[in-house]
């Protein structure tokens, strides 16, 4: 039994993201539809404000509700095993960085 707490780094992941805007809600509008379906989501739009309604899939996110709401300048985010979520653009900014293949690949990546 350990006696004192180990350090560990989050594993290097690779996700897939969009921010949620007026400007992005119609694109963001066509990957959801192609990588969930259209019965998975909704928009509702009320005057000038817009949120997106989105339905997870049993077992891969965990939440309460197991449904996630997200307001423009969020960002909606692909993970690993496929599930989307949104995260605000605070949280983003703070873990995630543009993938750049010169500076995020390694030799045994493939790189």
């Amino acid at each position: 039994m350990a006696s004192k707490p180990a350090r560990f780094v989050a594993r290097r992941v690779e996700i897939d993201a969009m921010p949620f805007t007026w400007a992005t809600w119609p694109a963001l509008n066509l990957w959801l539809a192609a990588e969930l379906g259209t019965d998975r989501y909704t928009f509702r739009i009320a005057g000038d404000r817009i949120t997106l309604h989105i339905e997870t899939f049993e077992g891969v996110q965990t939440t309460v509700s197991g449904q996630r709401d997200a307001k423009p300048g969020a960002w909606i985010i692909k993970g690993t095993q496929g599930e989307f979520y949104p995260v605000t653009d605070e949280v983003f900014h703070a873990k995630y960085e543009p993938f750049v293949p010169s500076r995020h690949l390694s030799p045994v990546d493939g790189a």
